[in-house]
Order: structure tokens, then sequence, then C-alpha cells
């Protein structure tokens, strides 16, 4: 059967990413839609406790108790409602933000003043009352705290249909037996922290009651809460949870230190940074999502700002979706890499991905140390993100799509995990430790500048139905892979179509820097250029049927620091690759590999320079040696292009930038603006054979394949 899924411009001052073939629709009340910062004037008029002056609101930043949302053009969300097309999924979240949500200003002749000490709360205005050290809010408003209070909590029980603000002028709070601040009953919870303040918020440890409301955060809010303002707030949680929003808990601004013994930040149906600096230290997750039973809840979205995560479980765990568009987020997740398990193929040297049944000695390993993970989609558009993780540094259940944004991972396990989809198409990826690189059942790399270190395979296209379809695509980018194990590895297909695929495979032959599956799967090279350096006992070579001409010589002796080299006759050199560990064999493919021509293989160790092979090109593919996997298949042939590669990385406009350093550091990329322009991500076909855990049907990949030639040539050996 047959799908149609509608095509659109992706926004990117906001990122409105479609997974999949699964278009943008501007969604209603139930989703995340962006406000247009314009739409509100952003002025904070708080004042420190020490000062007397006050500054009334213009007329065009008085709040609307409507909490009208607006998309990013300004326009309302019912006048932008679309209705999803038969069999669309819609991953298309963006973050809701009401006029008061990004209200932060205020005038103390519009609040009730609360002053807070040791011996109670003094309340000058209507709306709360205080009994002792407790003091409850019943009505909406504005209510303006100062002061310090030991053993005193707040409860806030307002049936009104409209939101609750409290500002933090220096205000301080702490409370052994319950949650400091705790909202059984709001519309909506907005904590303003004035600006040029110091807040502080903590609890101490206590026995649990194990009621199913029990307050588990430090700040315990069941309705929406939402933080702004340029204070600054600290949160010391001993008993459990940091802050915690039992609906959508949205962070605008603001200077937020969370400590806590459990997770450090909840929305149960959202979590949304906008801005601000947040740093998080937690015995249990960092920030998460909790709300399973609606994929329009659950989602993590982070726009901007500054995060920083120090978690002994997972830093960022969401329920349904989780995107970043941009901001600084910083991830040190399980203690990092250094405390990944150790995997028994690590102790025999080598051998096979997960989807081919490795396994770990974290069998009985029940907390998860990821550093972001999604039971459904990642997505990744700008900003920088930084993680250094004992588990999988990105994983998801189904996919993982990058358009954008530098992406720095160290990881105990996977660099980038998912169990479907992994597509990259732009941004700067910098797997610098890992087990596996880049593991999913299907790989696309359309573009980015793209290093993969791994202690096994740098790319692993795999699954745990090993009688499922697996591919692993190049369709354009710079990709530079360091592996131990397999360079390139798929239980499929792998097609180089475009692009520029660099790989220091193994030093063991118990791997090949080149590998596809057992099931008469090809690696075919369409386009591009490709060189691939290693061990020659498990070295696959490319297939017969590719599009464009390789050459592959065996039994070498490469050793760190050679520049390998291939030449024409008359000398010209066509493309030189640094040897990074002893190799034997490799394999090279670029456009100016033409038939009919001759060409020869140099090592240059030093100032001593060797002719390691002489040969003329035949046919598709020209082996000189002996590889033992040589599963490949030869024959076939076109004559290439003309494109030259002298050590630096070929772009589409001719321009030649340096290759990216094999140090860990990564070269700047300029900043992405603009749209992106449409692309349609798949062929549109969903194959009935192949159901999903959501029920739905998926595209099916075509894997960028160009037509292939329908005849072959004998090959020459030189």
């Amino acid at each position: 059967m047959k799908k149609n899924f509608r095509k659109r411009n992706v926004v990117f001052s906001t990122f409105l990413m479609a997974a999949m073939a699964f278009q943008l629709v501007s969604c209603d009340e139930t989703n995340d839609i962006g406000v247009k910062e314009s739409t509100v004037d952003s002025v904070s008029t708080g004042q420190p406790s020490d000062s007397k002056t006050t500054e009334k609101k213009s007329e065009d930043t008085v709040i609307d108790d409507t909490e009208k949302n607006y998309d990013i053009n300004g326009k309302s969300t019912e006048e932008n409602t679309e209705v999803l097309q038969d069999g669309q999924i819609n991953y298309d979240f963006q973050t809701q933000y009401s006029e008061k949500d990004l209200e932060s200003s205020w005038s103390e002749s519009d609040c009730t003043l609360i002053s807070a000490s040791d011996s109670g709360f003094e309340i000058s205005g209507t709306g709360a009352k205080a009994e002792n050290t407790t003091l409850e809010i019943t009505e909406a408003g504005t209510y303006l705290l100062r002061g310090s209070i030991k053993d005193g909590n707040i409860l806030i029980n307002s049936n009104d249909a409209k939101s609750v603000r409290l500002v933090f002028d220096n205000f301080s709070i702490s409370c052994s037996y319950d949650s400091p601040l705790k909202a059984p009953v709001a519309d909506k919870v907005i904590i303003t922290l004035a600006d040029g303040t110091k807040n502080y918020i903590s609890d101490t440890l206590r026995t649990s009651t194990g009621a199913e409301d029990e307050a588990t955060g430090a700040v315990y809010c069941q309705s929406n809460l939402t933080f702004n303002g340029n204070g600054t707030l600290d949160v010391d949680a001993k008993f459990a949870d940091g802050i915690v929003s039992k609906d959508k808990l949205r962070i605008v601004s603001g200077n937020i230190n969370v400590t806590s013994a459990d997770d450090g930040l909840v929305g149960r149906d959202l979590f949304a940074l906008k801005d601000g600096s947040i740093k998080v230290t937690s015995l249990g997750d960092g920030v998460k999502s909790t709300y399973d039973k609606d994929t329009e809840k659950g989602q993590i979205i982070i726009e901007g700002g500054f995060l920083d995560i120090t978690s002994e479980k997972d830093g960022i765990q969401s329920e349904n979706i989780l995107l970043i568009n941009g901001g600084n987020i910083k991830i040190m997740s399980g203690g990092g890499s250094e405390n990944g398990e150790v995997h028994r193929d690590d102790m025999m040297g080598g051998g096979f991905g997960r989807g081919q049944n490795a396994t770990q000695d974290s069998q009985t390993e029940t907390e998860s140390r990821k550093g972001m993970k999604s039971p459904y989609f990642v997505g990744i558009n700008g900003g920088t993100t930084e993680i250094n993780s004992a588990d999988d540094a990105v994983h998801s259940d189904k996919d993982i799509i990058v358009y954008d944004g530098t992406i720095k991972l160290e990881s105990g396990d996977d660099g980038l995990h998912a169990e479907i989809l992994i597509e990259i198409n732009g941004g700067v990826l910098d797997v610098s430790k890992s087990y596996e690189g880049v593991e999913a059942q299907y790989i696309e790399v359309n573009g980015g500048e793209n290093n993969i270190a791994s202690d096994d395979d740098g790319f692993n296209a795999s699954s745990s139905d090993y009688s499922a379809e697996m591919r692993l695509t190049f369709n354009g980018g710079n990709t530079y892979v360091d592996a131990y194990g397999d360079g390139l590895d798929s239980n499929g297909n792998v097609y180089i179509n475009e692009g520029v695929v660099l790989v220091s495979g193994p030093v063991n032959n118990g791997n090949g820097a080149l590998d596809c599956g057992d099931r008469n799967n090809e690696i075919i090279i369409n386009g591009g250029t490709l060189v691939a350096a290693g061990s020659s006992g498990m070295f696959e070579l490319p297939s017969e049927t590719s599009m464009q001409n390789i050459v592959a010589i065996s039994s070498l002796s490469m050793t760190p620091g050679m520049a390998c080299t291939l030449v024409d006759k008359n000398q010209k050199e066509l493309i030189s690759f640094d040897i990074k560990k002893d190799s034997q064999a490799i394999a090279i493919s670029t456009p100016d590999i033409k038939t009919g021509e001759s060409y020869t293989l140099c090592l240059k160790d030093g100032s001593s320079v060797s002719e390691a092979a002489t040969f003329e090109i035949a046919s598709t593919i020209t082996v000189s040696g002996t590889f033992m996997g040589m599963g490949g298949g030869f024959g076939g042939g076109r004559p290439g292009g003309g494109m030259r590669f002298e050590g630096e990385m070929p772009f589409p406009d001719g321009e030649m930038p340096e290759i990216p350093s094999f140090d860990g550091e990564m070269p700047e990329r300029p900043s992405f603006d603009g749209e992106m322009p449409e692309r349609p991500f798949f062929d549109g076909e969903i194959p009935e054979d192949m159901p999903f855990p959501d029920g739905q049907m998926r595209p099916k990949h075509n894997g960028g394949m160009k037509q292939m030639p329908e005849t072959t040539t004998a090959v020459s050996m030189a």
C-alpha cells in the first residue's frame, strides 16, 4: 500500500523538524508552538529588596490572562491548524510560550507583598494567608516574596482559572518535613527571579509516605510551571527531585542551579528550555519528561541557553520527542565513558555489532546511563552538544536525525545509536571515543563533517532482527573513521554515492576496513571518494556493479606516519592518505581513476619513497594481491570524472578545505541560516511487511541508489 506524505519547508528560526517523511504542521493547544519574541516586550523592572523604587508596566506589557498562544509568525494557533493526512505520524512539535511565560517585568504596587522570617510570614495584600511557618496562596495574582525562613513551606491552592505568579526577590526557604514549595491546585505557576537577586530553596532527607501524590520535588507543582527573570535560584533537594511539574515545565530565562538526590528537572508532559543558564547535579536523571501514554506529550525541546548536567543516570531522558534546536549543552552521565561496561568481544579482539548478537557484561545492569535518549525521535538542528557518557551518548528506540550543530561525543558504548534510522545531513559530528561510533538499521550520511573513533565498528548498519533489511549509505559530507573493528560495517548493502569517506581500519585480521553482510550483500561505489586502509584478513572488496572504478592492493607493509599516494602515468598525484595504524591492505576509489589508464601506488616513509604496485585499469575493480574477504564480486565499470583529491576534502564548489584533524579537534563550520530546501526523505513507498512498534508504517528507504550498469568486464590483476 502507499501513503501520501506532504512536504513543507523547514523553518530554522525555531526548527520545525519532521522525522522521516512526516511533515510539519501547526499544532493545536495540546502541542507546543513557539511565540514570536517581538510580540511581548521583555522589560524587567524587578528591584532588589533594599530598593523602594518601583516602575509601572506600560499597557502593551500587561499580562494577558487568556494565555493565547502564538506561532513564529505571530498568528494564533487556531488560524494555522492543519489536519494530518491518513498514515502520517506527527513528530512536529514546537514550544508554546504564552505572554505570561515571557513576561518578567513587575511592579511592587501590583503585588501582594510577603516578608519571610524564621517566625513566619507577614502578608500585605490579598490572596494569601499564613499560619505559623506555612504560607497558603488561595487566589490567582502576583506575590512578591522577600526574606528568609527556615523550616517553612508554601502551599498554592488556587481554583482560579488564572496564573499564580511568585516573584523571588532575594528569597530563601527550607523545609525538613515537606516540599518547601508545593502547588497542589493551580491553573499555572510562574516563578520570576528578580534581576540581580539570589534565591534559595532546600529540603532535607525525610521518610517517604509512599503516597501516589507525594511531593517528590523541592519545588513541586501539579500544574504548568514556568521560570523567567534574570536572577539566580539555587535548589538543594536532599529528599528526591529538584524541580517537578506534573504538567509542563518551561524555563524562559534565569540562572538555576539544582542539586538533587534523584532527578534534577522533571516536566511530566513537557520540558522546554528557551534561554538561561541551568546547572544540574543529580544522583538520578538530569532532565526528564515522564508521560508515556500520549504521543502529544512527554516531549523535551531545547531552543537555547546553557544546560550543564552531571547525572548518575541519564543526562536527558524524554518519553516522546527530544529536539535540540540550539543552545549549549554539556552532559556527563554515569561517570563518563571511562565507566562504560566491558564488551566481551573487546576481550576477544573484536567481533560483532549489537545487531549480530554481541553481548556485554552488563546484562544485569538495570540503570540507564545514556547522555540523551528518546523512545521515538531525537532531532538535532543547532547549537553545541557535548556528551561524555557511560552508555550510548545519543540513543533513540526509533530514529535520530541531525541537521546542523556541533556535536562532540565520548561514550562507553555507542556514539549515536538508533534502532531504525540515523540520518546525518550537516553540522559537525565528532565521536572521539566509543565502542561503536554510529549504529542503526538504516544509516544515511548526506552531509556534515564527521570524525568517528571507535573500539569496534565505526559505522554499523545492524538490527536485532537479522532477517530485516539493513543499509549504510553515503550521499555527501566528509567522513573520517578510525576504527579498531570494522570501519564501515553493514549487515546489508553499503552504498557510497557522493562525499568523501576515509577509513583507518583495524589492525587485527578478525575485522576489515570494509565489511558487508553474508546474504549476497554488496559494497557499491557510485561516486565520491573512498580510501580505506587496514588489515587484510576480513577486508571485503566493493562490487562489480559499482559505477565508479576501484583499485585494491594487499600484501603491503604500511606503518603509522607513512603517506600513501596514488599517481597516474605522468606522476600526477590523484590522492594522498596518511597511514594512522599498521595496515596491509588499501582500497581507493575516485572519479579520477579512469578505465584504460595506468596508475602507481607509492609509499612515502620519511624521505624514502617506494612503488608498492603498478596496474592498468581494465574493469570496475582492479585488485593486486589477495583479500580473504573477497566477497564483493568483480567486473563492470565506467570512466571516472576529473576530481582531484590531494589530501584535502573536496567540496561540490571545487574549494578544497583541510581535512579535519584526527586529534579530536574539529574545524569551525559556518552556522546555517535561512531555510533548509525541501527534500523528500524517502520514496514514499511503505512496505506492508515492515510494521513498527507504534503500529504505523514507515516509508521505504531507497538508499539513494543510482542506476546500475547492465554489462560487466573481466578483472585485471596487477
